[in-house]
């Protein structure tokens, strides 16, 4: 009977409706993505707890946030965000500043715990690779342009890393590079001269190198080159020689053409041979006797006449035979 009447007791008791819901978790995997001036918060949530969630994303000076009266002054980056990301790149952080940076979770009216993380660019932030590489070459030698990495402003990073230098590995290419064949240099300068190189293709990647706070970029992407080689003496001898030999050539095609256009177009009045024997002064001159005017007044008055008597011609048959009849002809 005392079973039963505790039985009762308890069936008679209030009874909620619903069981007390868990805490809201927090985003676990708090990572700050970089790259030169470029940050990006990047977190995980577990999608067990449903879509309706969203996030918010605060920061601070770690010099605010370790005075008591300025501790909560913590400024917002991005709120009610759907994604698992927060693009702080325009948030205007100072490269040598050192921030706190938290996210929280928040659903149907209830928040997580905030999860934080400590960024300092100038150390934790990665450098980025030469914004562009190009290679030109001279006499035996290649020339090696970067252009130094740019941050969010399109300013050289250069401005913010005082020790940025450079690491440039070359090779004979066109294929990737073998172990034994790769040579490298460092360099600070934006223009590095590779000297003593062959007569062959020649291929280089560019590293982005920081000695205070040690950062390395990745390595650009193979471009290369065909280079002339080293121009020997004896080379450019010849080459000297032959454009004077063609110099010669072409003058003498122009002479003889224009000689031969202009005995073609314009020919020299000549005399024959049998007229110079008589107007030249002596055989083998090219120059005429010229009369003078003495000459003509020393000569004779020339007249031609006809030859007289004239001389008796006989007549033809065709009169003798046509004469009149009685008519005989004079003998003697």
């Amino acid at each position: 009977m005392l079973v039963a009447a505790f039985a009762v007791l308890f069936l008679r008791l209030p009874r909620s409706d619903h069981a007390a819901a868990p805490p809201l978790a927090a985003p676990a995997n708090v990572t700050m993505e970089t790259m030169n001036t470029d940050y990006v918060l990047r977190w995980d949530w577990d999608q067990s707890w449903g879509q309706d969630v969203t996030f918010t994303t605060q920061y601070i000076s770690h010099s605010k946030a370790r005075n008591p009266h300025r501790q909560d002054q913590w400024e917002e980056l991005c709120a009610n965000l759907t994604h698992h990301s927060c693009d702080l790149s325009g948030a205007g952080l100072m490269y040598e500043g050192k921030y706190l940076v938290r996210v929280r979770a928040e659903a149907d009216g209830s928040c997580s715990q905030w999860a934080s993380l400590t960024f300092h660019p100038d150390k934790d932030a990665r450098v980025g690779p030469p914004s562009r590489v190009s290679l030109s070459h001279a006499d035996g030698a290649v020339d090696v342009h970067i252009e130094d990495p740019l941050s969010g402003a399109n300013t050289s990073m250069r401005t913010l890393l005082p020790g940025l230098s450079y690491h440039i590995l070359y090779w004979e290419g066109p294929g990737p590079p073998q172990s034994s064949q790769v040579q490298n240099l460092s360099s600070k300068a934006t223009l590095v001269t590779l000297s003593g190189l062959g007569r062959t293709c020649y291929c280089v990647a560019v590293q982005t190198l920081n000695r205070y706070h040690p950062k390395k970029s990745s390595f650009t992407s193979p471009i290369c080159i065909q280079t002339p080689g080293a121009l020997v003496w004896w080379l450019s001898v010849l080459c000297f020689l032959g454009s004077m030999l063609g110099c010669f050539l072409l003058g003498f095609f122009f002479y003889k053409t224009s000689k031969w256009l202009q005995t073609v177009f314009f020919p020299a009045s000549q005399l024959p041979s049998h007229f110079k024997e008589y107007l030249c002064d002596f055989p083998g001159s090219d120059m005429p006797r010229l009369l003078t005017s003495d000459a003509e007044q020393r000569c004779d008055k020339v007249v031609v006449c006809p030859r007289w008597p004239p001389e008796e011609q006989d007549p033809p048959p065709e009169a003798v035979a046509a004469s009149p009849p009685g008519l005989e002809a004079d003998s003697r």
